[in-house]
């Protein structure tokens, strides 16, 4: 009789057990099909970003950009990089270069170190109807920011929102930015151009290509494409690229590598002279292809456009880009 109970003892924690093994994997389930769910909600509501692709909570009004430096290990790692929807480097005198963060579609907290522009970064700006953020500039880049031709907050101006960690590190916040720039009145809102996207599925056709490099005089970088992602991790020096805010590990869904000419205004200062709408050739990297082509500006109101060597405006994978500007100075490869 004993025996008899203890089987069905067994029997019933057995069942027991398998019901709640059941419930477990019902629950794992529901929040796997209501993960998969937000996923989709999350391409369908929102506001689509055109810098990205993507759809986010909300735009700002207008783009801000904020002037970034890359000159000095003082400067690295730099704060925002992980936020800003897409990110230009760009040459300055002396071989080195300046980062310039376009942020749109999320607003960081702390930004910088906030640097000097030049006249070209100016113009770099104007494509994206931005406000520009900076700490300095050149006497050529004073000159033409005293014509009004474009929104800006200096830290010359502006010292209540900068905060100063050395004689070149200085930061700001992007809250603080957009704060300012609606008391400021530069926050109407602006038709913003951005990029061509591929859709879900679509795929890239060119020469598959796993590493990028390319090699400024005092800048170092490289990047490596991951098939599982499709993003492309960035290391500077040889070291990983990250935010310091939040120490995330920089990674990209597109390169795009354009060509410039130059002058110089005078050899003392080396400073560069770059006319933004000179056009030239292009590279693009996505889906760990690269694809060949061109680009062109019709005047400093217009946009920058990419296109392939087919006439046909280059699509980028949705997510952040990084945009290298290169000139007869650089050093570049890939395999």
């Amino acid at each position: 009789m004993k025996s008899k109970k203890k089987t069905v003892t067994i029997v019933v924690l057995m069942l027991v057990m398998l019901l709640l093994a059941g419930g477990y994997m019902g629950y794992r389930y529901w929040k796997y099909e209501q993960k998969l769910a937000a996923a989709e909600k999350a391409k369908t509501e929102g506001v689509y970003d055109p810098l990205t692709g993507e759809r986010v909570k909300k735009l700002l009004n207008r783009p801000f950009m904020v002037s970034t430096d890359n000159d000095s290990s003082e400067a690295r790692p730099q704060s925002g990089l992980s936020k800003a929807d897409i990110v230009y480097e760009v040459p300055i005198e002396g071989g080195g270069t300046r980062y310039e963060q376009i942020f749109y579609g999320q607003v960081p907290d702390q930004i910088g170190p906030c640097r000097s522009v030049r006249p070209y970064i100016i113009d770099l700006a104007l494509a994206y109807k931005a406000v520009l953020v900076h700490n300095g500039q050149s006497p050529q880049a004073k000159a033409y920011l005293s014509t009004g031709v474009i929104d800006h907050i200096s830290a010359a101006d502006y010292y209540d929102i900068f905060k100063s960690e050395s004689a070149v590190v200085m930061y700001s916040n992007g809250k603080d930015v957009a704060a300012k720039m609606k008391s400021e009145g530069m926050d109407g809102k602006k038709t913003v151009t951005g990029f061509k996207f591929l859709s879900d599925g679509e795929k890239v056709t060119g020469k598959s290509v796993q590493t990028i490099s390319i090699n400024y005089v005092s800048a170092q970088d490289k990047y490596e494409y991951d098939p599982a992602s499709k993003l492309y991790t960035r290391y500077v020096y040889g070291e990983k690229c990250t935010d310091k805010v939040n120490g995330k590990v920089i990674k990209c869904a597109n390169i795009i590598m354009f060509y410039e000419n130059y002058t110089m205004y005078d050899a003392n200062s080396g400073r560069l002279n770059i006319d933004m709408t000179q056009g030239g050739k292009a590279w693009l990297f996505t889906q760990g292809k690269v694809v060949r082509g061109k680009w062109s500006r019709a005047d400093l109101d217009s946009p920058m456009i990419f296109k392939d060597n087919d006439g046909k405006e280059y699509k980028l994978s949705p997510g952040q880009t990084w945009l290298e500007m290169i000139d007869n100075t650089v050093r570049y490869s890939w395999k």
